[in-house]
């Protein structure tokens, strides 16, 4: 590798790709030919036979060339953000787990000689419905070149053998000086430089020659320009160059010419090399000084591609518009160029296989559709824009889902596989790794309707690969082998563990050979008994017995097969007892978590473990005895049945009251619970209405208590207010709340925040309550923080806590919540660590986290919008109040008294509008401070630091997290585009990836494709007055508006943005509302002005002309 490609392998340290957007174009060539992308970093890498050698073709450039520069920034956060879980390589074939979302997918890149047999067989929507190049492959691309290329080097094909000249020689010898691309640092001592292009005034002339004069310059730290080749080398400090020239001089490394004293002459070849890295180029000259510009044509060349009725696709190139006049074309050997004096603009960059079509149309035949438009579409267009016609947009596709059948042959010593993957009444064999074998046969073609296509479930067909590999089983060295075991050890394994699992899914087929190993097998099926002494405790009994209860085995003789790790024991007359020691070894451990007391052969646990056990006893398939007097139940949930308040009979849905009768059946029953319902579902309706009948059934009137952080505590106010009036509830907040620390005893309901928990604790104490219900309860995660401390100090009948986050997916969160709710549950801390943090969250123990999540499954209530949507209207709309913090209230209040005062001053007077003008200033530096106090023009005076700058962007970021963790996908919506480059840069340090929008953003429609195709980035930061209108996007089904705007029907066409025709989930739209600040009052007076905002769209200015002066004085109050 030369050296300057060694410097081509770092990244900017917050994941984007620098200007690269703006810069480069992507080129079809491959890596063979030495046709670079403008926009490649240059890696190569060892022979295939070296040991731990990358895939012969795979590189950075590589995977800019086919995946193109949003694949490439979205992979490398990926990447970066530590999502690749695995990575593995068996030629010809990269594969791994990559995290995605709150999920993972199955990466897999199948690699070729050639760039056109390259396939993306990742288990991602993206790759699976449109076929291209998804962030998870390069991601899990970039993660291999780290473990295994970075030193590598490779052979660059170049077409016509080494670079030679000064040009290329300056270049190479410049290498080591520059830091690397995309941004990164040099020293204190570097010093910029900036290279220059100077083409011939008579371009078209020498282009059309096949022989361009080429100059490249440079200056130093702004000095004069001086040849490439004449600028001194420090062998010390590098230089630092922006990547425009970066890119360059990769490219003039790479390229092939003879050259004099800094001067080149381009050949057709290098010119088609050469070019495409000038797009976007700042420093271009025809001559010595005419500026020249070098970009992609804004309306290039284009392909209309359209099916015929037949289902038939039928390919037309349409020519660019005409240029301006006196402009040329000139031919390139990979595309069309316009040059038109001072402008050299890139029509199209079509590669030699496809010039037939600048001859004529092409038609697809139906059977080859599926092929052309996975393998060789991507590839059109990125070369030129392809216009889909109104058919091909409208191309169907239903994947199925195929019946698994395995054939099984073989000896107790070994046996083979063969997998099927049956689609009706045809079969397709499945061979090798997942994926590894898969052609590009997905799509069938439906007979009836040419716009339809069935397409194979690959996701299943792969899961059923894996599942033999897990297994045991290998796959064969030949694509159309059979797998594999070997070995008497696992194949008992397989009889007496796996096997029964298959039948119960799969059809199972054996043949003759295999039906003789399998009757002389007898299964040793497990006995459970299961007695309630009536107490609080249960005892189980376990007895293993073989076929027809002949040949008993001793739990001794169990023992000892577990201990060997065989599962088969070899009987008199050359019978086989197969024990499922799977199943036993699992056993066992839920006996543990299960804390059970041993009795001889009987074990007994406590009432409050019956809800796990029976889902462990229900999981295994075990036989529960006739002589059981106590049963398993079927549901994990329990209800309990209650009438409701007449004014809650009429509101609550029928999933809520569920979730009601859930609280209610575990107070009976003194355990504690998690009702984790999605946000928008209705925790706090649901919890009320529990507290409310639980004060009517409780003899003893204790209150209840809520804990919720200090911004929520007036919201839990004004919902009691609303849905629990009969409810006499106190507010514990603000410096006066200690003297009513004392009337607690005399409330059904006290409502505190964490914050102040902790430093009242010693009142607490002494107070007992019925329920203590934690809201937000990831404020005690840290089992040693001071609130997790203090909040089990409370002495309480009932525990509770609410979240809008799934807490099975976070390990660190289940300990101290459930040791909250029911100390001792989940066993000790050091305990908890050891059978489930560790071997889950570090080791990836698949049987651990089943167990974990059946274990605190009985308690854990958690219902999403999807599964509830019947119950819920299409889109649902909520005010989200938010508290300032005191460092804004002071802000506010300040901006608020000079603000009167001012208006007050310009009343009465003939001012001629100025008291109109005041006031829209006032009102605009108050909303300004509600969402953030940087947004103020006196943030960035002088050195004042904010401290607690936005209550509403803590209020905010929780309610995303919760959203991203739930599977969202969100729109922010906000007036201020500040404001919304505040949230951006959050979401950037939490390497979060979002999409942006605003009235500069130019390449509108990429923005928004990259979002509607793109699963893996949940959040779209959209300006209001620049994305309200116009935009498709059902990919969210969240919106936030993170200010109001004066006019409702603005945020209504916002929020239709996601709640339109195309949008098959329940649209969630939240407005977030600092109280008692002009923003509440905006809202009040939205409802008041309906008729003023109905049909018309009015500006601000507009909507305060519309008051009158009590009302624009009842704003400043």
């Amino acid at each position: 590798m030369s050296r300057y490609g060694s410097i081509l392998q770092g990244n900017r340290g917050d994941g984007r790709v620098g200007v690269e957007k703006k810069l480069f174009p992507r080129m079809a060539q491959g890596v063979e030919g030495g046709i670079a992308s403008s926009c490649r970093f240059f890696i190569g890498f060892r022979s295939m036979s070296e040991t731990n050698s990358a895939p012969s073709v795979l590189s950075k450039e590589m995977l800019l060339e086919i995946g193109g520069w949003r694949a490439m920034q979205e992979g490398r956060s990926l990447w970066e953000a530590g999502k690749v879980m695995s990575v593995d390589w068996v030629d010809p074939m990269l594969g791994g787990v990559v995290q995605a979302g709150t999920g993972t997918v199955n990466a897999r890149l199948k690699l070729g000689k050639r760039l056109s047999d390259v396939e993306n067989l990742c288990s991602c929507r993206q790759a699976r419905e449109y076929g291209t190049v998804c962030p998870h492959v390069i991601a899990l691309s970039l993660k291999y070149l780290e473990k295994n290329g970075k030193a590598a080097g490779g052979p660059v094909h170049r077409p016509n053998g080494a670079v030679a000249g000064p040009v290329a020689a300056a270049a190479r010898a410049m290498a080591p000086r520059f830091p690397r691309v995309l941004g990164q640092l040099a020293g204190k001592g570097s010093k910029p430089l900036c290279l220059e292009v100077h083409l011939p005034l008579e371009l078209g002339k020498a282009w059309r020659a096949g022989k361009i004069p080429l100059t490249v310059e440079a200056s130093v730290d702004g000095g004069p320009t001086k040849s490439l080749d004449a600028v001194p080398v420090d062998k010390v400090e590098p230089y630092i160059v922006d990547e425009s020239d970066a890119v360059l001089l990769s490219m003039l490394e790479k390229m092939e010419g003879a050259s004099v004293h800094g001067e080149a002459e381009l050949s057709p070849a290098d010119r088609d090399l050469f070019f495409p890295v000038l797009l976007g180029h700042p420093r271009i000259f025809l001559g010595r000084k005419k500026h020249f510009v070098v970009s992609r044509a804004v309306e290039g060349t284009r392909l209309k591609a359209e099916l015929d009725e037949g289902g038939i696709l039928h390919l037309n190139l349409l020519a660019a518009p005409a240029g301006p006049e006196g402009s040329e074309v000139l031919e390139g050997s990979h595309g069309r160029w316009r040059f038109a004096g001072d402008h050299l603009e890139l029509l199209d960059s079509l590669p030699v296989a496809y010039e037939g079509l600048r001859k004529g149309g092409r038609s697809v035949a139906r059977e080859g559709l599926a092929t052309f438009l996975q393998r060789e579409m991507p590839l059109l267009e990125r070369h030129v824009r392809v216009e889909p016609g109104e058919r091909l947009r409208g191309l169907q596709f239903e994947t199925m889902a195929p019946a698994i059948r395995v054939e099984l042959d073989g000896l107790l010593s070994g046996i083979s596989c063969q997998l099927e993957a049956v689609y009706g009444k045809e079969s397709h064999v499945l061979t090798g790794m997942p994926g590894q074998n898969e052609g590009m046969d997905a799509w069938m073609p439906d007979g009836t309707d040419p716009k339809r296509y069935r397409v194979r479930g690959r996701a299943i067909e792969r899961t059923a690969q894996r599942e033999l590999l897990a297994a045991g089983f290998l796959p064969g060295q030949r694509a159309a082998e059979r797998y594999t075991l070997a070995g008497e050890g696992k194949v008992g394994a397989f009889l007496a563990n796996i096997l029964p699992r298959w039948k119960q899914k799969w059809e199972v087929k054996v043949t003759p050979r295999m039906e003789s190993l399998l009757s002389r097998c007898d299964y040793v099926a497990p006995e459970v008994t299961l007695r309630d002494t009536g107490g609080s405790w249960l005892t189980v009994e376990v007895d293993f017995r073989s076929g027809g209860n002949r040949d008993a085995l001793t739990p001794a003789e169990v023992q000892r097969l577990l201990q060997t790790g065989l599962s088969h024991h070899r009987l008199a007359g050359g019978r086989i007892a197969l024990v499922p020691t799977d199943d036993v070894a699992e056993f066992q451990e839920v006996l543990k978590d299960c804390q059970v007391r041993n009795d001889g052969t009987r074990y007994k646990l406590e009432k409050r473990f019956r809800g796990y056990f029976g889902e462990a006893i229900r999981g295994t398939g075990w036989v529960v005895s006739g002589k059981s007097n106590w049963k398993p139940p079927t549901e994990l949930i329990a209800y309990e049945q209650a009438k409701l308040p007449e004014r809650l009979e009429k509101i609550v849905r029928p999933y809520q009251r569920e979730g009601i009768g859930w609280l209610l059946y575990l107070a009976k029953n003194h355990f504690g619970g998690v009702l984790a319902d999605e946000m928008g579902l209705g925790k706090t309706l649901q919890t009320l209405a529990f507290l409310e009948l639980r004060r009517a059934q409780n003899k003893t009137k204790l209150p209840g208590l809520v804990l919720c952080p200090t911004s929520l505590v007036m919201n839990w106010l004004d919902e009691a207010k609303k849905f629990a009036p009969d409810l006499k509830v106190l507010a514990l907040h603000g410096a006066g709340r200690k003297a009513l620390l004392s009337k607690i005893p005399d409330y059904d309901l006290v409502v505190t925040s964490y914050a102040l928990l902790r430093r009242d604790i010693a009142e607490y104490e002494k107070q007992e309550f019925d329920a203590v219900i934690l809201d937000e309860a990831q404020n005690i995660k840290n089992r040693t923080s001071q609130t997790a401390v203090s909040v089990k100090k409370l002495v309480s009948d009932h525990r509770m806590v609410l979240t809008g986050t799934p807490l099975e997916n976070s390990l660190l969160d289940l300990w101290s919540i459930y040791d909250f709710l029911m100390p001792g549950y989940l066993g000790t801390a050091t305990d908890f660590r050891d059978r489930y943090e560790i071997p889950v969250a570090k080791l990836g123990d698949e049987k651990a986290q089943h167990r974990l999540r059946h274990r605190v499954r009985p308690f854990l209530l958690r219902r999403t919008k999807a599964e509830v949507a019947k119950d819920l209207p299409a889109k649902i709309e909520q005010i989200a109040f938010c508290e300032l913090t005191d460092e804004q209230k002071g802000v506010y209040r300040q901006i608020l008294e000079e603000g009167r005062k001012q208006v007050s001053e310009l009343s009465g007077k003939a001012s001629g509008g100025r008291d109109r003008i005041a006031v829209l200033t006032v009102l605009m530096r108050l909303r300004q401070a509600c969402c953030h106090l940087g947004l103020l023009p006196q943030a960035g005076a002088g050195t004042k630091v904010w401290t607690e700058p936005s209550g509403k962007m803590e209020y905010f970021l929780d309610r995303l997290d919760e959203a991203i963790s739930g599977g969202h996908r969100i729109l922010v919506f906000s007036q201020f585009v500040s404001m919304l480059k505040i949230v951006q840069e959050e979401l950037r340090r939490r390497k979060t990836p979002h999409c942006y929008l605003d009235g500069g953003t130019i390449d509108r429609a990429g923005e928004v494709d990259r979002f509607q195709r793109n699963q893996d980035i949940p959040v779209f930061l959209i300006s209001l007055k620049a994305g309200g209108t116009g935009l498709n996007l059902t990919g969210a089904d969240t919106v936030i508006h993170f200010d109001p705007w004066w006019n409702p029907a603005v945020e209504d066409q916002a929020t239709a943005r996601a709640h339109r025709i195309g949008q098959n989930k329940i649209v969630s739209s939240y407005k977030l509302i600092a109280r008692d600040t002009v923003e509440e009052k905006i809202v009040r007076l939205q409802e008041r002005k309906k008729e003023l905002f109905r049909g018309t769209l009015v500006s601000e200015e507009d909507f305060v002309r519309g008051l009158d002066w009590t009302e624009l004085q009842e704003l400043l109050n």
